[in-house]
């Protein structure tokens, strides 16, 4: 599943979910969005509030990013990754790489993306008793457990919406 993911729908899905993850701080610490910043200092990250001034920087020993600072170094993981396979290198132009440390947390927010939309449109569609039947479906990567859900069966095989892939292939 990793190396098949489309770069830009992968870039497009992370948009989303660092959009709705930076408004949910924002409506917790009841400030507005552009004053949420993420601060990270080795593989510690905590919210942090600041100036909507302050830029994404680095200050001795760690960063602080806003959302846009955050997804473009996203991107340029995704559009910047390099294979060595026989001595030849070759850049990754779909997918991402198995392996990298980076590629099991990017596709669990991709897959999350989808999954949020679903329930967003089983919502609209079918109200919250339907959504709510999903809230002990668990998904790690593409794996999938649900317990006591009867209406599994009837929406696992649905397609997920169309997407043009021609698009996304260089």
């Amino acid at each position: 599943m990793y190396t098949t993911i489309p770069h830009q729908d992968l870039i497009d899905k992370l948009r989303l979910c660092l959009t709705q993850a930076w408004n949910w701080q924002a409506t917790q610490k009841n400030v507005s969005v552009d004053r949420i910043r993420l601060e990270v200092q080795g593989s510690t990250c905590k919210w942090v509030v600041r100036s909507a001034r302050s830029k994404s920087v680095y200050k001795g020993g760690y960063w602080l990013v806003n959302s846009n600072a955050l997804l473009e170094l996203i991107q340029f993981l995704v559009y910047n990754t390099f294979v060595i396979n026989g001595g030849v290198i070759y850049k990754q132009v779909i997918g991402i790489p198995m392996g990298t440390n980076y590629a099991p947390l990017l596709a669990n927010l991709y897959l999350y993306a989808y999954e949020s939309s679903f329930i967003d449109r089983i919502q609209g569609a079918k109200g919250d008793t339907t959504a709510r039947s999903f809230h002990m479906s668990f998904r790690l990567i593409d794996d999938l457990l649900s317990v006591d859900n009867s209406l599994l069966r009837d929406y696992i095989d649905l397609p997920a919406p169309k997407t043009n892939l021609k698009r996304y292939i260089s």
